[in-house]
């Protein structure tokens, strides 16, 4: 009697025992689930917002895109007005793909708008072209202007570093640090602007253009 007993009870722990074990993978399978359904969310939240900004989408190869038509702009305005090479306007337009994607609003929730992540209590507003940090200041047109009148100002450096270069990664670079103010920031230089410098030396014809000394050196 006392065997069977044993046996008994041994047979009921060991179904108790295997029960737990089921409940217990059970579990942690469906947790294992949830986790794995919400990093996937996180992950195309990420991915849209990142696309929404202009930044990974490649919008600016578009030619019927306003990112186009501001990258256009900006190396024919370097390259014609004040006088830059291909591989200088080519590196301001690389940047302005890595700073905003070519998004002449793009504020970055931290102070800083426009193509080229203007400060908005100090650069966005010098010289007086841009009133207010409002859509209808922020124009293409307006932040030209702005550009052009900084390079003929505090940032006629950039105008020599970038605008007499030969060599597209180097004035990426230089643009980078000289008008961007980047230096001792250089892990901010991602990997958008030299790729977007190369289709833009490409696209628009920069080995064909030499810089322009007489405007170059004019401030």
């Amino acid at each position: 009697m006392k065997r069977k007993t044993r046996i008994h009870l041994w047979s009921i722990i060991i179904s108790i025992v295997g029960v737990i074990t089921l409940l217990l993978f059970a579990v942690s399978l469906i947790i294992a689930m949830l986790v794995g359904s919400d990093e996937g969310c996180d992950s195309s939240i990420d991915t849209a917002t990142i696309s929404a900004g202009g930044i990974s989408n490649g919008n600016w190869k578009d030619k019927n895109s306003a990112e186009y038509k501001a990258a256009k702009t900006i190396f024919e305005t370097l390259t014609k007005k004040m006088g830059f090479s291909g591989a200088g306007a080519a590196g301001a337009v690389g940047n302005a793909i890595g700073e905003s994607g070519l998004d002449v609003w793009k504020p970055n929730g931290v102070g800083y708008n426009g193509l080229f992540q203007w400060s908005q209590n100090q650069r966005l507003i010098a010289g007086g072209i841009i009133k207010s940090v409002d859509p209808s200041e922020l124009t293409l047109d307006n932040e030209i202007k702005l550009m052009q009148y900084e390079l003929n100002h505090g940032y006629t450096k950039v105008k020599t570093s970038v605008g007499k270069a030969t060599d597209v990664h180097q004035a990426t670079w230089n643009w980078f640090i000289d008008y961007e103010g980047m230096a001792g920031n250089e892990n901010q230089y991602g990997q958008q602007r030299d790729p977007g410098a190369q289709w833009a030396y490409q696209e628009f014809g920069g080995s064909n253009i030499s810089s322009n000394d007489s405007l170059v050196n004019h401030h």
